[in-house]
């Protein structure tokens, strides 16, 4: 009877442990595989897009429970990119985002909720030039799959609108039609590829 007792507590020990190692997971962000992507709209008729080359981040995700979930991101404002040197250099100016004074935006998840239906809800706050602001965001999570080397890989998706003029990026001109040239909405798209640490 002891003899079985001791198998058993070791048993359960085992298993406490291997529940507690695998969860919740440290993820680091495959910037290869991600991108921190915009949208606005010009001249009324047309979309505008760019992207940001120069990011990071981290996650720690823990797939029974959102209270031990976390995410946090940093993206270099003089990484734009828009396909156009002229507009990069105006965006990265006064006007816009002022990079020289506020060379980083961040944004830090505050809650991160589970739906009825499996998806997920972001609770953020979000700072552009010096700027903080909640943003609220469907959160689609993917995965895991086993990578290459053996780790466990994520996917997770956000898509969300701000006023850009909510965090200094006032600038705009009236052309003679009364038309304006920069829309105030941006749309923001951020695709990441997470690797577990372990």
């Amino acid at each position: 009877m002891k003899k079985y007792y001791v198998i058993s507590l070791f048993v359960l020990s085992l298993l406490i442990t291997k529940a507690v190692v695998a969860l919740p997971q440290k993820l680091d962000i495959d910037t290869v595989h991600s991108s921190v992507g915009f949208t606005a709209v010009h001249l009324v008729v047309a979309k505008t897009k760019g992207d940001f080359s120069n990011f990071n981040g981290s996650i720690t995700w823990d797939s029974e429970s959102t209270k031990n979930c976390q995410i946090e991101g940093l993206v270099h404002i003089d990484s734009i990119n828009t396909k156009n040197n002229k507009r990069d250099t105006h965006l990265k100016s006064k006007d816009f985002f002022y990079s020289k004074k506020y060379p980083k935006m961040t944004l830090k998840s505050s809650a991160i909720k589970q739906n009825k239906d499996g998806t997920y809800t972001l609770e953020a706050d979000l700072s552009i030039r010096g700027v903080t602001h909640p943003i609220m965001t469907p959160l689609i999570v993917k995965g895991p799959v086993k990578g290459p080397r053996g780790k466990d890989r994520y996917g997770f998706e956000l898509q969300f609108k701000i006023n850009r003029h909510n965090y200094g990026l006032s600038w705009n001109k009236v052309l003679e039609n009364g038309n304006i040239v920069v829309g105030s909405d941006v749309l923001i798209d951020v695709a990441i590829e997470a690797i577990s640490s372990k």
